[in-house]
């Protein structure tokens, strides 16, 4: 349950990044409600997942099995999607109205991008769920998946729109694509356990390459966010912008 609480954690996380805390920089760039409207239909692959989520149940990724390596795959997307949309919005802090009228495509793209990626996550996470959890844990499962998201919603929202004030919405972006490390984790770390173990290795040592793949992926994943956090920190901080209202 614990294992499924964590998942539904990491399933809300960036959903608050292609809704409100999106929605909050749109308003703070400056971008007119016409347009902030229009871009609020970036959201639109949530509602209609349910046309791929056949592909995403019948297909198989190459590794660590049908569900683990769709929420692998969709969680380092969203890596560097989200990353990608911190650097465009790092770059469109020196732009004028024109250049950020020219530049909001590319940003409507990968914010679109980041939506489908995240909702692709939750089908996998949802289908990884109902093969672990048995008849009578289905209910509470469930629920307990439902707390992780709503949890990540209110919590991720809240640190988003308090760290804004400070250090900005680029970097935010770029800390919240390293928060994304506690779905990898809880698939990559197990998924070596389990490689060592069929290579007949020891409990001890494939216990030794659990940890070693939980806290790899951590590493691996946060050195980008942390590189570009230190190079958008100091735009951040000679920023003139006044505070979100």
């Amino acid at each position: 349950m614990v294992a499924i609480l964590l998942l539904g954690f990491a399933s809300g996380l960036p959903s608050v990044l292609a809704d409100d805390a999106f929605r909050a920089w749109l308003t703070k760039t400056g971008f007119d409600l016409k347009t902030i409207g229009w871009l609020s239909l970036v959201g639109l692959p949530y509602s209609l997942k349910f046309l791929w989520s056949p592909l995403i149940d019948r297909f198989r990724l190459p590794w660590l099995g049908r569900r683990r390596s769709w929420i692998l795959a969709t969680q380092i997307g969203l890596m560097f999607a989200i990353l990608g949309l911190a650097s465009q919005m790092g770059r469109d802090r020196g732009l004028d109205t024109a250049g950020r009228d020219s530049a909001l495509q590319s940003i409507a793209i990968t914010a679109v991008a980041i939506a489908f990626l995240s909702a692709t996550q939750d089908l996998a996470i949802d289908a990884m769920g109902t093969d672990l959890l048995g008849k009578l844990e289905v209910g509470a499962g469930a629920s307990v998946a439902l707390w992780g998201y709503r949890v990540a919603l209110l919590l991720t929202g809240w640190i988003a729109f308090v760290l804004a004030d400070r250090i900005g919405w680029a970097a935010v972006y770029s800390v919240m694509a390293g928060c994304l490390a506690i779905g990898r984790d809880l698939i990559a770390g197990p998924a070596a356990g389990e490689i060592a173990a069929q290579f007949g290795v020891g409990t001890s040592v494939a216990g030794l390459v659990y940890w070693s793949g939980f806290f790899l992926v951590t590493i691996i994943i946060a050195i980008p966010g942390m590189v570009m956090l230190s190079f958008m920190a100091p735009w951040n901080a000679k920023s003139s912008e006044n505070p979100i209202v």
